[in-house]
């Protein structure tokens, strides 16, 4: 924890308390209301969280006009209150995933086919649409879908959020060693794992997403080939009245080698995100290389383009 105090942790964590306690009384529709609102009046306001969401759609949408952008911005603060407030009210989210609408049975069926089998699966979303209602709704299927984590700073804001991601599906692994021992002890014992795929990590592999480099884990592509498992992605698609959903599972996809495979995950997750910009979380760092190793790749690929005919 560094020099930080429970004290500190405390009344950082206060807001988050209130809001769960705020909003506990009312309606679900009512509440996801209310946390869009206050999520649209932060992205509008914080200078450093606007000029992320903005600059990454730049990043990646060079052509798109200045209006496009304010409308996805706005649209991705509407669907992530909405989601961090079920996330937050974990009973209202799972009592309505017999309702989800999905398709793609060649994945769902992969999936239900491996745990019955008692080998399990693999499967992959990402932080688009209502990303906890896959494991919700592979809940109510009768799986249990447990999950890696990243643990935060702030002890009660940790303790708070994983108790109620744990409702979706458990168990929840920390990134890090002693997580990385569990989840695999997890897999080999043959149980499904959830991993949201589309986070940096900077020793990881160098492949396209949206049409740039973008640092990525291959770690569910290598889980799959290891102890060969299926690999299936779903999304969570938010509908057009914010409350109902609707989940496309992929196709397994095939077992090549990791790099091929994390390259489809990305394929897979930016269809969605070109369909939908608003529903996917444009404030992480998803194009900021610092691996030297990458740097020099780019390097060398930008030297070959301008020696190429």
């Amino acid at each position: 924890m560094g020099n930080r105090t429970a004290f500190g942790d405390y009344l950082e964590n206060l807001p988050v308390r209130a809001l769960i306690a705020a909003t506990r009384p009312l309606p679900p529709e009512r509440r996801g209301a209310v946390a869009a609102w206050c999520a649209r009046r932060v992205l509008r306001n914080v200078s450093h969280l606007r000029g992320r969401v903005v600059d990454n759609l730049a990043h990646v949408f060079p052509e798109m006009d200045a209006k496009k952008r304010e409308a996805i911005l706005e649209g991705m603060a509407t669907n992530l209150g909405r989601t961090f407030i079920e996330i937050l009210h974990p009973g209202d989210l799972l009592a309505r995933a017999g309702d989800f609408t999905w398709e793609g049975e060649e994945g769902y069926n992969a999936i239900m086919e491996a745990h019955a089998s008692g080998k399990g699966a693999i499967t992959l979303s990402a932080h688009y649409g209502q990303w906890e209602a896959t494991r919700a709704f592979m809940q109510h299927q009768g799986v249990e879908v447990g999950a890696i984590y990243r643990p935060l700073k702030n002890r009660f804001s940790d303790a708070d959020l994983t108790q109620r991601y744990e409702r979706f599906g458990a168990p929840l692994f920390p990134k890090g060693r002693s997580g990385t021992r569990a989840l695999i002890k997890h897999v080999s014992s043959g149980k499904t794992l959830g991993i949201l795929h589309d986070q940096k990590i900077d020793d990881g592999l160098l492949l396209d997403f949206l049409g740039q480099p973008a640092a990525t884990a291959p770690m569910a592509a290598e889980l799959a080939l290891k102890f060969k498992r299926p690999l299936v992605a779903s999304y969570a698609t938010r509908g057009p009245d914010l409350q109902s959903i609707h989940i496309e599972f992929d196709p397994p996809i095939p077992h090549t080698d990791a790099a091929e495979m994390t390259q489809a995950m990305n394929d897979g997750l930016a269809r969605r995100v070109r369909t939908h910009p608003e529903q996917y979380y444009w404030l992480h760092r998803r194009w900021q290389i610092r691996n030297p190793r990458h740097l020099e790749e780019l390097e060398a690929r930008a030297r070959q383009a301008a020696t190429s005919p």
